[in-house]
């Protein structure tokens, strides 16, 4: 319906303007699977690789109803992310961190195209993040990502998170000056909102 489109499209609006100064607004389109007008593009593959077949579809979303807290820290972490990416060299930083933690993980990314999994990093930190400002896009994203990281995709194992978390808050620590232990209090806060979610799909 025309209300249903509306209410979309100032979600959209919402989105990227929350985000603006961590991505150009082409970037963000890309990333919202929309055109600069926000209207969806047909045949939507999503941002995140399926695992095999085709598209994910996305699945019905749970909305999260962020506490007072969870908002603090959202608007914290969403800050230095964008000081993050304002350094080139902050995901490959974080990749060389990972894949340093145990040969295994080494191992997975051997043959890895890592300019697109950087790109992809990127995208799912966005949304990792955003999700826990109680955002709907978000949520079906990571649903999404839920869906290819499961079992039935990449069968990324469940203990993994916590090491993947533990080496990004490594990576940004090195980047933010001043990252201290409320900050990375707030980034675990906000991180495990997502990783929750994605883990709920194993």
């Amino acid at each position: 319906s025309d209300g249903l489109l509306r209410e979309r499209v100032a979600m959209r609006h919402q989105f990227i303007e929350a985000h603006r100064q961590i991505w150009p607004t082409r970037m963000l389109c890309r990333v919202l699977d929309c055109d600069l007008s926000l209207n969806v593009r047909p045949k939507n593959q999503g941002v995140f690789p399926s695992s095999g077949s085709g598209s994910v579809q996305a699945t019905q979303s749970k909305e999260l109803k962020p506490s007072a807290a969870d908002l603090e820290a959202y608007e914290l972490v969403k800050r230095q992310f964008g000081i993050c990416c304002s350094h080139s060299e902050f995901l490959g930083d974080f990749y060389r961190d990972f894949t340093g933690t145990s040969p295994d993980i080494q191992k997975a990314f051997a043959n890895t195209d890592m300019q697109a999994q950087k790109e992809a990093l990127k995208s799912g930190l966005t949304f990792l993040i955003m999700y826990a400002s109680g955002n709907t896009f978000a949520a079906n994203k990571l649903d999404r990502l839920g869906q290819t990281h499961s079992r039935s995709g990449y069968n990324i194992r469940l203990q993994l998170y916590s090491i993947w978390i533990d080496s990004l808050l490594r990576t940004v620590k090195k980047h933010v000056n001043g990252f201290d232990q409320v900050a990375e209090q707030a980034w675990r806060r906000v991180l495990q909102l997502g990783v929750t979610r994605i883990q709920s799909s194993y």
